[in-house]
């Protein structure tokens, strides 16, 4: 799959640097970023933010999230990111299948919508 090459070179990019020196790059790969939490100016490097796939790529909760106690449905830190990567890179080489990060957020959507109609007062 396409995939497969962007996340050997994040991968290798993630693994020689930390979590804040591979945003830019996961950015320009189609990654959705976000704000950054509990950096600080004297000690530049630090802190993380929550990290989505594109779309086209392995859902972050089937092969990562579902496994954690909290934050099941976006990576945020390093140690997670680099399961993900190493995660989609046995997948793309066993061939075998994946839900992608669009099917999991149609999921959720879809589950949101139902707990909300549940919660109609007749």
């Amino acid at each position: 799959p396409a995939w497969a090459a962007v996340c050997t070179e994040v991968l290798a990019a993630v693994r020689d640097s930390n979590i804040m020196g591979v945003r830019d790059r996961l950015v320009g790969r189609g990654f959705r970023c976000g704000p950054v939490y509990g950096g600080s100016k004297q000690k530049p490097g630090q802190g993380y933010y929550e990290i989505t796939p594109p779309p086209a790529f392995p859902s972050s909760y089937y092969l990562v999230g579902k496994n954690v106690r909290m934050n099941k449905e976006v990576l945020r830190s390093k140690t997670q990111l680099v399961k993900y990567f190493e995660a989609c890179l046995a997948l793309a080489q066993s061939g075998g299948a994946y839900r992608t990060q669009s099917e999991r957020d149609e999921e959720r959507r879809a589950a949101m919508e139902s707990s909300d109609d549940d919660d109609d007062d007749d």
